[in-house]
Formats: C-alpha cells, structure tokens, sequence
C-alpha cells in the first residue's frame, strides 16, 4: 500500500479520472468500480449508500444532461490514517441538457479513498455554482 504523498495522489488522481471517464459515458459498471460496495455519496445535502443507491442517485442527477465532460484538477491529500486518505479536489463540469442548453459548473469532490483497494468510501460532491451558459454565475 502506498505510503508516500506522491503515490497517494497518484492513486487519487488516477481514481478521479476513471471515475470522470465512466460517468461521463454513463458506463455505470466501469464508473461502479470506482466505489467499495458499501461507500457513501453526499450530494446536494442527500447522503446514500451502496452501489444500487449511489448509481440511482447520479442517474436521476444526469438524466436530464445529453452530454457532460467532467475536468478534475489534482487532488490534494489532507490526510492518511490506517490506510485511507482524505482529498480534496476540485472540479469543472461542462455540459448540454437534453433540451439543448449548454451549462457549466464548478465545485469540490470531498473523498475518503481506501488506498489498498484504491477506491472511493465516501464522496462528498459540493457544487460551488452550477449555470447555463451565459447566465451570471451564482456561488452558492
């Protein structure tokens, strides 16, 4: 297991860009992959668990999107402690609904990562605004 902070971050930022890859292409076993099976996802205030609820809750998320392009800065890991790190990394997201309008957003993912199995055991998703295109940006 890694140990030292640019594995670590290696690791994470590997793990972001699998997790933005699949989700982007709605690879939903490929982007399941990404979380132990009894991790938990906070997003917009709501918290689930499990695979079957974490998937449930990012379907009806991007349901609405056509199309969606996740860019995930580099992680930082804030801390290590028996084998799981937390990060902190940043996010742009670019996108279209399926009506046509094209958006924009920004935000932090918040993770705890199991680095032995190199996946997520929590995702807190924080969205900093979230717009159409065009539209003056409101940071919530």
């Amino acid at each position: 297991m890694a140990t030292d902070t640019a594995d670590i971050r290696s690791i994470v930022d590997g793990l972001n860009q699998r997790y933005a890859v699949h989700v982007d292409r709605r690879d939903w076993e490929a982007w399941l992959t990404c979380f132990t099976p009894d991790a938990r996802l906070v997003l917009r205030g709501e918290e689930v668990s499990g695979h079957a609820a974490i998937q449930g809750r990012i379907e009806a998320e991007t349901d609405s999107f056509a199309r969606m392009r996740h860019l995930i800065l580099p992680a930082h890991v804030a801390d290590v402690d028996d084998g799981v790190a937390r990060t902190v990394a940043y996010f742009l997201l670019q996108g279209r609904t399926v009506g046509g309008t094209d958006f924009s957003a920004a935000g932090v993912y918040d993770d705890r990562v199991h680095l032995g199995d190199e996946r997520f055991l929590e995702r807190r998703i924080t969205f900093d605004y979230f717009a159409p295109d065009g539209a003056p940006r409101r940071w919530e």
